[in-house]
């Protein structure tokens, strides 16, 4: 599936509302691409993400290409996991904006991001001082990986965890 012509895609509440959404990109066949428009993963309700068993997502130039829990009252939840699974950012990515970030990257999955926006490739916990709660990054398991094309904090505003663990590699 590919999105072209939008600017911005929500899993989980937008327009601040509480909803809740979910994406699953499961299989070597399964591909999903933004073209120029960010992903909020939990942007004011719940969302998450989970790509697997070799499942693809390509988020195309958009230079904040990808949130999770964007307000304080969001949770945003991406699991990649397996050989082949992937996300690849053409932009940045916050993991606990203002809200509970999770992201887990296990069993040989990667992400990438490639480029900055806000002066960073990475930012895990909070971006506006108004984060009292943070964002967590695991990269577990040999093969597993994290490729961050420019700064990178922990901790900005809020608590902000990366655990590497288990032979995976964050460059």
């Amino acid at each position: 599936m590919t999105g072209t012509g939008i600017r911005l895609m929500t899993l989980g509440g937008d327009s601040a509302t509480n909803g809740s959404g979910k994406l699953f990109v499961t299989g070597e066949d399964a591909k999903f691409t933004l073209t120029s428009a960010s992903l909020y993963v939990g942007q004011y309700g719940q969302g998450e993400l989970q790509v697997s068993g070799g499942g693809q997502v390509y988020l195309e130039g958009a230079s904040r290409g990808m949130v999770l829990a964007d307000h304080k009252t969001s949770t945003g939840s991406v699991g990649v996991d397996g050989q082949g699974s992937l996300i690849d950012i053409q932009g940045n990515l916050t993991v606990g904006g203002d809200g509970n970030g999770y992201l887990n990257i296990t069993n040989g999955g990667t992400v990438n991001t490639h480029s900055v926006y806000n002066g960073y490739s990475l930012l895990i916990g909070g971006f506006n001082g108004d984060n009292t709660v943070g964002g967590y990054v695991l990269v577990d398991g040999a093969g597993s990986s994290l490729n961050v094309g420019g700064d990178m904090y922990i901790g900005n505003s809020s608590s902000g965890i990366l655990t590497i663990s288990d032979g995976a590699k964050v460059n």
